[in-house]
Parts: C-alpha cells; structure tokens; sequence
C-alpha cells in the first residue's frame, strides 16, 4: 500500500506538469525562422464596377387615353421606363505595407486604396406638341415624354431629351493589427482588428432640353449634384487559405467595419423657359447646400486562387487572383428634385434625400514579396 502511495506521489507531478516547454496549439506562420521582423510588401490590381441605387436619371411616359362617361377624349402620362446610368469598369490600385514580429507571430499591416469609377448614359424622344396631354385631341396617344425627379417640379415639366453623368472617387487607408496562425496541416487563419478611414467626392450631374416651335416654349434645365463624405472607424475581419498543394492555395476573407464622420452635399439648379424668338418665361438659378454627420458601415468580401514559392530561406513571393465585393449601406446621400409640399397649400416646396446603396466588385490581383 505505501509502495503505491509513493508511486502515485511522483506520477502525479509529472502528469500535472509534464514537458515544462512551453507549447503552442496556434503556431505563428512568421516570420522566417532566420529573420526577427519580416516586411511585406503588396501591389494590387483592381478592375472593379461600381454601382450606386437611387441615381435613375430620368423616366420616359406614354400618352394614354383614359376615356370616362363625361370626357371620352380624355388621356393621362403613364410610366413607361426608368433609365439608369450605364456603369463603367474601372481599373484602381492598393498599396500595401506590414511587418510580421516575432513576439508570437503577431503582425501590423496598412494600405491604401484608391478607385475611379463613372457611369453616364442619354435618352431621347420624338418631339412633341404643347405640353398638354389631358386630351387626345391635342397630342395623339402613345406619344412618349421624359421627365427626372433631379428637376424642379419634376412632374410639371416634360422634356425631349435627358442625360445623366456620375463620376465617383474613393479613397480609403486600413491599418490592422493580426495574427496568422496554422490550424493545421493545410488550413490557416489570419484574425484581425484595426482601424480604417475613407474619403470620397461624388459628382453627378443631369441636363435636359426640350426644342422649341410655334406655341412651344423651348426648355432647358440642369441639376448639378455634389457629395463630399468621409468617416473613420473601427474593423474587424478574418482571412483564411486552404492549401491543396505545396505552392497552390484557396483563399477567403471577409471585414466589417462601422465608420462615422462628415457627409456635406450641395444642388446647383438650373431652370430656362422661354418662347421661341421670346422673352424668358422663367429663369430659376438657386443653389443648396446641407451638412451632417452619419455612420457608414461597410463589408468587405473576397475569395479566390494564391500561388506562392520561396526564394532562399527568409524571401518568398506570392500571387493572388480573385474576386472581391465590398458593400456600402446608404451611401448616397445626394439632393433630388424640388417638390411642392403635398400637406400644404401654402406655395412652398421642399427636397428629398437619397438614400442609396454602393457597391463595388471585381477583379483583384495582388503581388507580394516578403523579406
């Protein structure tokens, strides 16, 4: 009996404490084992299309009769199409700059990313007699019109042809504070926080005309829309890859992020009427301008294909091809048309605000070189 005891005295112990060197269950991927900082350094491609919802620039309406008991020539303007601008791809570029420690493998990373991106579009009609389609007997039906809600009374006035032009610049810096780590023989993970902040100038402007001829007044109105906005904020987001060969990997990430800063926007309106070789009926040229702060959350999507090799012990060259998509919750804050207020008839009109998505997607190539 006390020979057992003091065999279970020392065993214990020694399972309690077992190997006294110190283990890790999530080994660092970095940096090289010669090196005690690496550096990284990334160069990417970007060839994205952007889109942003609530920019319809005009709507074409029909002439139809609505014949009643009392007026059998009566008609009224239907909707007939919504135009939206046509999105360009657009080529944009991220720079990227990080260290990976050897205090357990943790990393710092920044970048930069910069995007152009425009869209326009034109739409035209056939023309028209004087603007009053209440009666068939004026204008025949099926005869189209144009209109745009970025007007002055955009329901009044009808037009022959309308245009729409948008061009947006994005700028945004991320810094991050992560860890990669092998979670096994083939998969590894990259969890990372930081901080991020973005700046922006969104342009967008419409023009419409509409011809004059005898008893027409000639037509020309513009609306031209700006919005400046910027935030910063806080980030989060996970990276993973999947290697299925000794160079030739899958890749997934994905980033959330809630900024919060500025968002300024001005609407110059311009509004001509006039008869043909006449005096001006009505000539309107005013301008606003509003200023606010808001939050922007945003996230962030990517997967695709890696390539990597090594040269010598402590440099190795990576390839990354894939797709990305990156979604922006009511960034559109620009001013639309002016309206006359429907609860009051005192005169008075009042605008609207925006509030459309962005989003961007695409192609993304990223090159890096490690030391």
């Amino acid at each position: 009996m006390i020979r057992k005891l003091l065999t279970l005295s020392f065993c214990i112990p020694a399972f309690l404490c077992g190997n006294m060197e110190t283990k890790s269950y999530t080994p660092p991927l970095g940096p090289f084992p010669s090196n005690t900082v690496d550096v990284q350094v990334d160069l990417t491609f970007l060839l994205w299309f952007a889109n942003i919802s609530e920019t319809q620039y005009a709507t074409t309406k029909i002439f139809t009769p609505t014949p009643g008991t009392f007026a059998p020539d009566q008609g009224t303007l239907l909707t007939k199409k919504i135009h939206n601008l046509d999105w360009k791809w657009s080529p944009g570029s991220r720079l990227g700059l990080g260290i990976v420690t050897n205090h357990d493998g943790w990393d710092l990373y920044s970048s930069w990313t910069r995007i152009r991106n425009s869209g326009d579009h034109e739409v035209a009609v056939s023309p028209f007699t004087p603007d009053d389609f209440t009666s068939t007997t004026v204008n025949a039906p099926g005869t189209e019109v144009l209109n745009s809600s970025w007007f002055i009374e955009p329901e009044r006035f009808n037009f022959n042809r309308i245009s729409g032009k948008l061009t947006l610049l994005y700028n945004q810096i991320d810094l991050e504070l992560g860890r990669a780590f092998s979670l096994g023989d083939f998969l590894s993970a990259r969890p990372h926080v930081g901080l991020r902040g973005f700046w922006s100038t969104l342009h967008f402007d419409v023009k419409g005309s509409r011809p004059g001829g005898p008893q027409i007044q000639i037509l020309n109105a513009s609306s031209r829309n700006l919005q400046n906005r910027w935030g910063v904020g806080l980030s989060a987001g996970l990276d993973t890859t999947w290697a299925f060969s000794k160079r030739w990997a899958f890749f997934a990430k994905g980033d959330a992020s809630l900024t919060y800063g500025r968002v300024s926007k001005s609407k110059k309106m311009f509004f001509d009427e006039a008869l043909e070789n006449g005096p001006t009926l009505a000539l309107i040229n005013s301008e606003f301008k509003c200023q606010f702060y808001d939050i922007q959350p945003i996230i962030d999507l990517g997967s695709g294909i890696r390539y990597q090799t090594h040269f010598r012990e402590n440099v190795s060259f990576l390839v990354d091809i894939g797709y990305e998509f990156h979604y922006f919750h009511t960034f559109n804050k620009l001013i639309t048309g002016l309206y006359s207020r429907p609860t009051a008839d005192d005169g008075l009109i009042e605008n609207l605000t925006s509030e459309g998505d962005l989003t961007f997607s695409g192609l993304t190539v990223r090159s890096r070189i490690e030391f």
